[in-house]
């Protein structure tokens, strides 16, 4: 796994990452003012008003501000743990539990498993966004008077995970079926290797190139998603609704918020202002984009470093009899004295 840190793609990606998390972190921790209360309204001296939130990029707001006056930035900042970090959580799990449906899928009959693979094979063509919104809509928006916010999360977070298991787990059961074909598994076998031990100690060491490759792959598509919610007004980590103005009918003007600074909630609560306060939009958008770019980064670098795994040839241990074999042969001639010694 050393190598895996000299290749540079992956390094920038994961300093990134990192650095991004860290000042998260540090900013709620040490820095962010816990009395601090955004103005929707700035008067000057004499009282009167100056500005009204959303207020445009300034010396003040170098991204602008939301409809509440927060700063963009600062938001963008503490929500990058919750965004961030519930991504690469949220990986971890679907990797782990689909690499144990995956094997679970290859030890039952062959027919059985053609049928889960059949059935499974179904959901390559599934718009995972549409389907995350049908299931969770009715708990998250129709009737979300009578969840609390624990459920709703759980709930979220389950069928984020659950989406995405029937795909992995058929893709991890087909590479260890891929495995389990080479020579030296039917060697092992024949030495009395168990399946299980032969899993363990030979297919798993395969596998796991790939499997982190699918991890960092995870990363960017749940980033993404979570994007996608957030514009059908599902956020994570719970929403919440405010009356903001009313229109000419009298009709109440009623908008979503997040209640965490989620990247996805910033956008979500963003997108009807976009064509007024086109800023509010700009900076979720540039954290997503520049996020998951460095995602592509590290996923560039753990692919490069798996071929070069693969395809390396270990160098020749060097001895002294190496060194004589290598020695060039003379041809000069040997007197008699030397042939009768």
């Amino acid at each position: 796994m050393r190598g895996l840190f000299k290749e540079k793609s992956f390094l920038f990606g994961f300093l990134f990452i990192v650095l991004l998390v860290t000042i998260s972190f540090l900013y709620t921790g040490f820095i962010k003012d816990p009395n601090y209360e955004p103005k929707a309204v700035l008067y000057n001296e004499n009282q009167e008003i100056i500005a009204k939130a959303p207020y445009a990029p300034s010396k003040d707001f170098l991204l602008g501000s939301d409809k509440e006056g927060k700063s963009v930035l600062t938001n963008l900042i503490e929500g990058a743990k919750y965004t961030v970090g519930l991504a690469v959580l949220l990986s971890l799990v679907r990797v782990l539990f689909s690499f144990i449906l995956g094997y679970l899928i290859f030890i039952l009959p062959r027919k059985i498993r053609e049928k889960i693979e059949t059935l499974f094979d179904a959901y390559h063509y599934a718009p995972t966004a549409i389907f995350a919104y049908l299931l969770l809509s009715p708990a998250v928006i129709a009737f979300s008077w009578s969840y609390d916010e624990k459920s709703k999360l759980i709930l979220t977070i389950g069928v984020i995970i659950a989406l995405a298991l029937p795909i992995l787990s058929i893709y991890i059961m087909r590479e260890i079926e891929s495995i389990f074909k080479m020579e030296f598994i039917e060697s092992s076998r024949l030495m009395g290797g168990s399946s299980l031990h032969i899993f363990l100690k030979h297919v798993s060491p395969f596998l796991l190139p790939k499997i982190v490759i699918m991890f960092v792959q995870q990363v960017g598509q749940i980033l993404t998603l979570f994007a996608h919610l957030a514009l059908l007004d599902i956020f994570i980590g719970g929403g919440k609704q405010m009356v903001m103005d009313i229109d000419l009918e009298g009709n109440l003007v009623i908008e979503s918020f997040s209640l965490s600074s989620e990247w996805g909630g910033l956008i979500g609560k963003s997108w009807g202002s976009f064509m007024t306060y086109p800023w509010m939009l700009f900076g979720p958008i540039l954290a997503f984009t520049l996020t998951i770019l460095a995602i592509n980064f590290m996923a560039a670098g753990v692919i490069k470093w798996n071929q070069n795994e693969n395809g390396k040839v270990p160098p020749k241990k060097v001895t002294s009899e190496t060194l004589k074999m290598n020695q060039p042969i003379s041809f000069n001639r040997i007197n008699a004295k030397e042939m009768s010694q």
